[in-house]
């Protein structure tokens, strides 16, 4: 392993155990974070960025690199913005650029340890949220929204989903029982919080998954939907509470007041026309009906943000790479429909939904799918004497005997 997969990895793993998506005041913690993102970037990073070979999404990242240091810093400043949001501003930007930085790294190193890296933030985020719940110890006064993590929602989605693939293939054994009981952390954590749209997306994907192995393998699908019914019928009190907390907060919240939040971003960069163009830059903040109309330098959606920030160009970028990002996920669909879902849910709800597409996490899991992308395209291209997917990529990405 690398100097820069070293530095990488420590960093993931010490924002696992004493880390959170966002906090309200970074301390040593966060700087020792940061320090090994920048060491792990290190020389390299100009390698990654300008590699012979380039995908569109990195030219698309690209471009929205080159925007957001240069026009939105310049925007942020012209609006007198305060230094302190901006630098906050900047440093969820550069989480969100984390592909851009590291996809060369990640795609030599192997996607085992990034895996290996998702399962285990998923699971530390999930205990510490939990265990302030059952008085182990002392919840802090600091809301960390652990829960909240996109990669809390993707571990739970590849355990479950990696389940449901060994039974598949027929590949049972003491793995596939360990990552049912791993499982079970992150979905006990989401229900905590009662995350509508993370628990729908579980609900959503094991059910295709259980339909993906009925229609392939009718015999093992019929086995797992009758042990489902089998469980469900024990736990219809459980599954009824929760039926009735979604309920409840659904009557008491709604849809959180998402459309109200965008009609008031848009009033925000309304003001002319280089704001409506440019936004109001990094630091910009706008009076949230979310939260009663105070002054926040969030959104509850990737989309929002950059419209705020970055103005119609701005939006404009991201909706692109979006799009990209979307066609990726969907290559990896047509090869492998049970990863394609998986990775679908932790990219559509911080991009729609959640505030935590500000997050290292939601950089993680961007990185996470243009990695599988790159294998599935891999797989494709082999045995074509000009791939340059094989060429570039580490034959360890590909198939036991196919490199």
């Amino acid at each position: 392993m690398s100097y820069r997969a070293i530095f990488f990895f420590s960093a993931l793993y010490l924002y696992a155990f004493f880390g959170s998506p966002t906090p309200d005041n970074p301390g040593i913690v966060e700087a020792l974070i940061g320090l090994l993102l920048v060491l792990a970037a290190g020389g390299g990073i100009w390698r990654s960025v300008f590699s012979v070979y380039v995908p569109r999404w990195k030219t698309i990242l690209s471009v929205i690199f080159a925007y957001g240091v240069s026009v939105q810093i310049l925007t942020g400043l012209t609006h007198n913005n305060d230094p302190g949001i901006v630098l906050r501003d900047v440093v969820a930007f550069l989480f969100f650029l984390l592909p851009l930085f590291f996809y060369d790294l990640i795609a030599r190193q192997g996607r085992s340890f990034l895996t290996a890296a998702i399962i285990v933030i998923g699971i530390c985020f999930s205990l510490r949220a939990l265990i302030p719940v059952y008085g182990l110890y002392e919840a802090p006064e600091e809301l960390l929204y652990l829960a909240n993590s996109p990669l809390v929602l993707l571990s739970a989605l590849y355990l479950s989903m990696r389940v449901l693939f060994d039974i598949y293939e027929r590949r049972v054994g003491v793995r596939t029982m360990l990552f049912s009981v791993l499982a079970v952390i992150p979905f006990a954590a989401m229900l905590i919080d009662v995350q509508r749209a993370p628990m729908i997306a579980v609900t959503v994907s094991i059910t295709f998954g259980i339909l993906y192995i009925l229609y392939f393998r009718p015999k093992r699908g019929a086995v797992i939907i009758a042990a489902v019914v089998l469980a469900g019928f024990f736990l219809l009190p459980v599954i009824g509470e929760i039926g009735h907390e979604i309920a409840s907060k659904t009557m008491k919240v709604g849809l959180n007041m998402r459309v109200e939040e965008l009609r008031a971003v848009v009033a925000a960069v309304s003001g002319d026309i280089y704001t409506a163009l440019f936004g109001l830059g990094w630091g910009g903040r706008f009076a949230a009906p979310s939260v009663g109309g105070l002054h926040v330098s969030y959104t509850h959606s990737l989309l929002s943000y950059f419209l705020l920030k970055g103005g119609i160009v701005g939006l404009s970028l991201i909706l692109l790479f979006c799009w990209q990002a979307g066609r990726e996920i969907f290559a990896v669909f047509c090869v492998r429909p049970m990863t394609g879902v998986l990775l679908f849910w932790p990219f559509i709800i911080p991009v729609l939904f959640y505030a935590s597409h500000k997050s290292l996490d939601f950089g993680v899991v961007l990185l996470f799918i243009f990695i599988c992308s790159v294998e599935v395209r891999a797989l494709r291209g082999h045995g074509k004497k000009n791939s340059q997917d094989v060429q570039e990529f580490d034959p360890a990405l590909l198939p036991k005997g196919a490199a």
